[in-house]
């Protein structure tokens, strides 16, 4: 588990980095696409990934830019297919290149749009934990795993518990219950913190 995250986020700081030695072909910025793309099962396709020659020529401003859905197709989305636009974030699993992975996550409810306007919907949560209750966890997708414990973070912080219903909580405390005896039986995949983590949520809800 360690070893399979410490790769995951080493490959991420790489793709997330300037690399201003890496050899990449510069594109202009002005030469970026801005397509507004949704497809119901992925959500807002955004118009930059990390990795590619057009994300390393952008600078931090410019990415964070770009990885805010247009106003007039956010309104638009459905709140899952906003859960999953946020998961799908190019900046949304950079809380794991930051000492403090919760106040990283908290950050990003303040800066990335996808997120403040999912956790103001009346079902955004809702649709947070069904999100999470869907990821397959046996998955080979790439960055998977980080993106369970991104869900988990951002289930577990103020922003969400604090407006929660009840019922919300009975539903984050079931699916977290779900997640930590998955991680318990599954040691070769989850660590200790892995676990932990999902405990705290179960805990916390």
């Amino acid at each position: 588990g360690f070893l399979l995250k410490t790769f995951l986020i080493v490959s991420l700081a790489v793709s997330l980095s300037d690399c201003d030695n890496a050899k990449y072909e510069v594109y202009p910025t002005d030469s970026i696409p801005t397509r507004a793309v949704v497809e119901p099962d992925k959500g807002f396709l955004y118009p930059v990934s990390p990795g590619t020659p057009e994300w390393y020529a952008l600078n931090s401003d410019e990415r964070l830019q770009i990885c805010q859905i247009p106003e007039d197709v956010i309104h638009s989305l459905t709140s899952y297919s906003l859960a999953i636009s946020c998961i799908e974030n190019p900046l949304a699993l950079q809380f794991c290149l930051k000492n403090d992975e919760h106040k990283a996550v908290s950050e990003e409810i303040q800066t990335l749009n996808c997120l403040d306007q999912l956790l103001n919907r009346h079902d955004g949560i809702k649709c947070l934990v069904e999100l999470y209750q869907s990821l397959n966890m046996n998955s080979d997708y790439k960055y998977v795993l980080m993106k369970l414990e991104f869900l988990e973070l951002l289930l577990s912080g103020d922003e969400v518990l604090s407006k929660a219903t009840e019922s919300e909580l009975e539903l984050i405390g079931n699916a977290a219950k779900e997640k930590a005896e998955y991680k318990i039986n599954n040691p070769d995949t989850f660590g200790l913190v892995s676990v932990k983590r999902a405990l705290m949520l179960e805990i916390s809800s």
